[in-house]
């Protein structure tokens, strides 16, 4: 996808910190001419207007897939433009579908593939090169045609539908060619102008592995927390990164391992490296071009029938990615069972994807959220004659030389310059980080920063997503979540009488995390037991729970299994990861779910008043505190300064006991606290973190981290809070609120509520990376950072606050299923902004009033509701 699951947000810092200095080599070079290139370097790569030669010249030719459907096809367009295809096979169902997609979002389609093959900047300019790069580097292209080349020899039923949803997007290319169709918006001469070109199967599976990276890139806040330790490594001592504010977890309290007592990791190892002047500005830069490919926040939850109004389970997903124009996911429903074949599936799936990635069939229904599993590594390691140093030996190394075209401002995609890119490969252990893409060097002199991605590896076999869409039982179903390693999702899933969750992700297995070296850092090569032995954590080491007691199941991208309660993962039974959401969203979730369940007969209406909720869990945390600072300002010498000001105790009653806590735009009290509890943010940490605060805060998990590390230590909770609250606690509490008076009278006039409110300032923008009709225009909008109905925004422009608080992330789509009496799922969805992709189709935007306002509509799925609400009918014939 572009700029896709992403499914994704995550935290602040650096993918390209390459080599230390001058002396090293330096991997990930570039030129026009070709001279920083080693001879005998494979040169590759789509061509104009597409993919038309393999990402590797040494492999053949891939040839365009050829497939005739075998009887007449059916797609009714519903009053949503959501397609229904109707075909008597599989094959015949997914050619339509490819079809269909394309005839939607083809130039989308094409943008998602290009950035998938390094091909942006060809069409973009030069602004997108950096953007080429990190796919190049990460071989999206490359090990697509590579798991192609193996499904078709290994899965041979499953490469045929590939081969047939290609063959559906050709189908609609071919109309545009020969005038039948016009040509979509984005390519003509009044945008971007190229035309598009045929897919083969290897594109596919080429834009299906670039969400796969989107789903476990945990890389940014690897190297952010590790640069902050090397800047600020006392800092980075007093505060426990990784405990969550509230210790809520995915997996029911009696299923979850117990955690050892007495262990004691290695302590971390500081680089020698230094820090450039400019590392805002670097940072910045890096998370750039990270942002597409960032995990997110998003929220699933499953209620069991014996707590519901009709008896029967219920399941709620809202994957929050970045909101872009047209989505990142697009709305279907494929049928082939009618006609004999196996699949009637309705749901959402990414643009350029193949198949139904989260939705329902007719049996069972399924939702996901990103699992914040580890399935990255960061290792230091030094270069020396022959390679470089792998624990105790010596490696060698293998450039692979690509080629970037970039297109110059005003000029046409043909004559885009070549210029060649070398990716510097350590076979069997990863990819050297090349400090072209960002250049912040923490490592030392003549060292480099080696990653290793668990999807680096072949994918094996791909056939869970076939699985999941075709579940009969759920059974099945569960047994179909174990088949998608490549996929970092918290699966939860649902049939009428039961629900299950689990985790099938492929995670290293990286043994004891008493000895190991902490592998939410960079760590040391020179240390051969750092590096993966090839085994995977075992299915029953990952997080699953199925019908527990307490009636319902909830994931929001928080800890599973509570190892990161006590703020330390090398005490655990096994390590999973370390990077979790603080647990804001899953607090209200499991608090709101054990009120329902214990009261009884929930209903779906109460389902989507949940996803639709505003609370702010982080005011839960912090109000109070306000609450007592200011009653101590009478009476507190050392808070004199704060007495006799109406406008502090004005904002006090506001905070406390006027506003609800949630966060929505007509509040007032909602835009105090944001400036407020940022503006806290930054009285504790802005001297502890230093540079890093503000590039932290563009980053949606750096304000997460930021606002919860803020939060624990007002509370007192780190055994060296005090010396991070350094001013004290209702000093700095007090320091804050003043800030905040004197930002909202600068902008309002005053700190009377009457004058402002949270939509005056914050704003959701959905954009395109080719601008132009695609932009919307920015709408104010509910929720913030902590909130289950998740809208995270800037808060820092430069050195000063913004005037707009802008949200590019938030819920693509909002879906409560239910299932009827014969145990058929039913569902009711909210999206955004709608299915088609050309602004001039009526459901270009025709859903996005609906999504702000938190108002659902059917998805489709008997024949007959579909027949009723058909606006259009589509034949395909042999």
């Amino acid at each position: 996808m572009t700029d896709l699951l992403r499914a994704l947000a995550f935290s602040a810092v650096l993918l390209a910190l390459g080599c230390g200095d001058d002396d090293g080599p330096r991997p990930g070079d570039a030129s026009t001419d070709g001279t920083s290139a080693p001879d005998g370097a494979i040169e590759g790569g789509p061509t104009e207007g597409g993919t038309d030669s393999g990402p590797d010249a040494s492999l053949p030719e891939e040839p365009l897939p050829a497939y005739e459907p075998s009887d007449a096809i059916e797609i009714l367009y519903d009053d949503r433009g959501i397609p229904h295809v109707f075909a008597a096979t599989d094959e015949d169902a997914y050619y339509a579908a490819g079809y269909a997609m394309a005839t939607d979002r083809l130039f989308q389609m094409e943008l998602n593939r290009r950035r998938a093959y390094g091909r942006w900047s060809e069409v973009l300019g030069e602004a997108r090169e950096r953007d080429d790069e990190l796919s190049l580097l990460l071989g999206f292209a490359r090990d697509g045609r590579r798991d192609a080349d193996a499904l078709a020899r290994d899965f041979p039923q499953a490469h045929a539908l590939v081969v047939a949803w290609a063959a559906g997007i050709n189908r609609r290319i071919d109309e545009i060619a020969r005038g039948e169709a016009e040509l979509p918006y984005g390519f003509g001469p009044d945008a971007l102008d190229f035309e598009p070109a045929p897919w083969r199967p290897s594109d596919v599976v080429s834009v299906s592995r670039m969400s796969f990276f989107a789903t476990s890139n945990t890389l940014e806040a690897e190297l952010f927390v590790s640069i902050l330790r090397l800047v600020e490594p006392e800092s980075f001592a007093r505060v426990e990164l990784l405990r969550p504010l509230y210790p809520t977890f995915a997996v029911p309290e009696d299923e979850r391992p117990e955690p050892r007592v007495g262990s004691a990791s290695l302590p971390p190892r500081l680089p020698a490296g230094a820090l450039p002047v400019d590392a805002a500005g670097a940072l910045r830069e890096l998370v750039r071009v990270l942002a597409p490919y960032r995990t997110h926040g998003s929220n699933n939850w499953a209620v069991a029938g014996a707590h519901t109004a009709n008896g029967r389970s219920m399941l709620a997903n809202d994957p929050h990615l970045p909101l872009e124009s047209p989505s990142l996911m697009y709305a279907l429903h494929v049928n082939s069972a009618e006609g004999g074949g196996t699949f009637d599936v309705a749901g959402f799936t990414f643009a350029g994807s193949i198949g139904v990635a989260l939705g329902h069939n007719a049996r069972v229904a399924w939702a996901a959220t990103t699992s914040f599993a580890d399935a990255i590594d960061v290792w230091e390691v030094e270069y020396v004659e022959g390679g470089v140093r792998i624990g105790d030996r010596t490696v060698p190394v293998v450039e692979r030389e690509e080629t970037v075209r970039v297109r110059s401002e005003g000029g046409a995609v043909g004559d885009a310059a070549a210029r060649r890119y070398v990716v510097t490969e350590v076979p069997g252990y990863g990819v050297i980080l090349p400090r072209d893409i960002v250049p912040i060097p923490i490592a030392q002199p003549r060292h480099a920063l080696l990653m290793r991605w668990a999807g680096f590896d072949p994918i094996g076999n791909p056939t869970g997503l076939l699985a999941l869409q075709r579940a009969g039982s759920l059974d099945e179903l569960e047994e179909a979540f174990g088949q998608v390693p490549a996929l970092g999702f918290n699966f939860v899933g649902a049939d009428a009488d039961g629900i299950v969750y689990r985790v099938g992700q492929a995670v290293p297995d990286r043994g004891d995390p008493a000895t190991h070296q902490p592998a939410y850092l960079v760590m040391d090569g020179d240390d051969p037991d750092a590096f993966w032995s090839g085994a995977l954590l075992p299915p029953e080491r990952l997080p699953h729970s199925r019908d527990p007691a307490r009636g319902w199941l909830a994931t929001a991208n928080n800890d599973p299994l509570g190892f990161t309660e006590n703020g330390r993962v090398d005490d655990d039974p096994w390590y999973y990861g370390a990077y979790f959401d603080p647990g804001f969203r899953a607090r209200r979730i499991s608090d709101e779910l054990t009120r329902l369940t214990a009261r009884g007969d929930v209903t779906a209406d109460e389902m989507r008043t949940l996803q639709t909720d505003a609370h702010s869990t982080l005011a839960d945390a912090l109000l109070p505190m306000l609450a007592e600072a200011f009653a101590r300002v009478p009476t507190d010498p050392a808070l004199s300064e704060y007495r006799d000001r109406p406008e502090l105790a004005r904002l006090v009653a506001l905070l406390t006991s006027e506003w609800d806590r949630q966060m929505r735009r007509e509040s007032a009290g909602a835009l105090a606290f944001h400036v407020w509890a940022h503006e806290l943010a930054r009285a504790v940490l802005e001297d502890d973190v230093g540079v890093l605060f503000g590039a932290a805060l563009d980053v949606t998990a750096g304000a997460w981290f930021l606002l919860k590390v803020t939060a624990l230590a007002l509370q007192g909770v780190y055994p060296r809070s005090a010396e991070v609250v350094a001013d004290g606690t209702d000093a700095t509490i007090l320091a804050a609120l003043a800030s905040c008076a004197t930002w909202l009278t600068e902008r309002y006039g005053s700190v009377d509520p009457a004058g402002y409110a949270w939509g005056d300032a914050h704003r959701t923008w959905l954009t395109s990376v080719a601008g132009g009709a695609l932009d919307l225009e920015p709408f104010a909008s509910d929720g913030g950072e902590d909130t289950i109905n998740n809208a995270p925004s800037g808060y820092l422009d430069g050195a000063s606050v913004a005037t707009t608080f802008l949200s590019d992330d938030g819920p693509l789509f909002r879906s409560v299923v239910e299932f009827d009496e014969d145990g058929t799922p039913r569902a009711r969805i909210a999206f955004v902004p709608g299915n088609a992709g050309d602004p001039t189709s009526e459901h270009f935007r025709d859903e996005l009033d609906g999504w702000a306002e938190g108002s659902y509509g059917p998805l489709l799925f008997r024949r007959g509701e579909i027949e009723a609400a058909t606006e259009r009918r589509v034949s395909i014939t042999p």
